[in-house]
């Protein structure tokens, strides 16, 4: 329907000019009413009163049928931006720290476990009189024994033995490459836990082996006494299985959260 007074195209139901405001009274258009220019269809207003976004050349809002006072389009706003600070994040070190004297103490200790080697493990004794001592040293290699008047006899060593001798100098070689815990790993205690568990089985076997063995050369008259360097050799292999396992486990912790930590960050540096 043309608006006889601004020659606005409206549709056919309306009632108001959608462009002067005037009542729609019939279908006829005037005829000195200059039709008006269309608007372009990027030029748009909205209504003050409802939001709705309306052509640039409308005087009332299509919606409400609120006067619209203003037929430019409203400036572009643009929002402003906040940057949220972030706090960049240090690289992670994934190689965990150990105290340098845990690797100190299991030298030490190690160097111990050689020495007692060569001091008597057992003793061998007949109605209470020492016979004879046995240290590694000579437990691989064996010994005589003086049984008084059942005379002498000899008892065979086994080079199995001297695994009680190379067990604690490859633990004392392998934390002396190491140097200190900064050039420790998990896998570093794992193998010094496994080396002292070995340890401590093979002092049991020894016990086992060397009890078989007297009884079978000398008979029940004699008696087996195990010495302080055998029951320290083992107190001693246990500190170390222990602080080792303890030191492996700690560390593999730490390597597990460090390197969640870096891969959920990929960017830190």
């Amino acid at each position: 329907m043309l608006c006889g007074k601004c020659g606005k195209n409206n549709k056919g139901d309306s009632k108001f000019c959608l462009a002067c405001g005037s009542e729609l009274i019939d279908n006829q258009p005037v005829a000195n009413a200059a039709p008006m220019q269309e608007t372009k269809a990027e030029q748009f207003v909205f209504c003050g009163e409802c939001g709705t976004r309306n052509d640039g050349g409308l005087a009332i809002c299509t919606s409400c049928r609120s006067k619209l006072t203003d037929n430019r389009p409203p400036p572009s706003v643009s929002l402003p931006t906040t940057s949220i600070p972030t706090t960049p994040i240090a690289s992670v070190n994934v190689k965990a720290k150990i105290p340098d004297i845990t690797v100190t103490v299991i030298k030490i200790v190690a160097l111990v476990l050689c020495i007692a080697f060569f001091f008597p493990l057992f003793t061998v004794s007949c109605q209470g009189r020492e016979v004879a001592s046995f240290s590694g040293w000579s437990s691989t290699f064996g010994k005589t024994i003086d049984m008084g008047m059942a005379g002498v006899n000899k008892i065979d060593g086994n080079f199995l033995v001297v695994l009680l001798f190379l067990i604690p100098a490859a633990l004392f070689i392998l934390f002396l490459i190491k140097k200190n815990a900064a050039f420790c790993t998990s896998k570093t205690f794992y193998i010094s836990t496994g080396l002292s568990i070995i340890g401590v089985i093979g002092y049991i076997v020894f016990n086992s082996g060397v009890k078989k063995a007297v009884m079978e050369y000398t008979g029940m008259s004699f008696t087996l006494d195990f010495t302080f360097w055998y029951y320290l050799a083992i107190i001693l292999y246990v500190s170390i299985a222990t602080l080792s396992g303890a030191s492996a486990y700690i560390m593999l912790s730490q390597e597990k959260s460090a390197m969640q930590i870096s891969s959920s960050n990929p960017g830190a540096s």
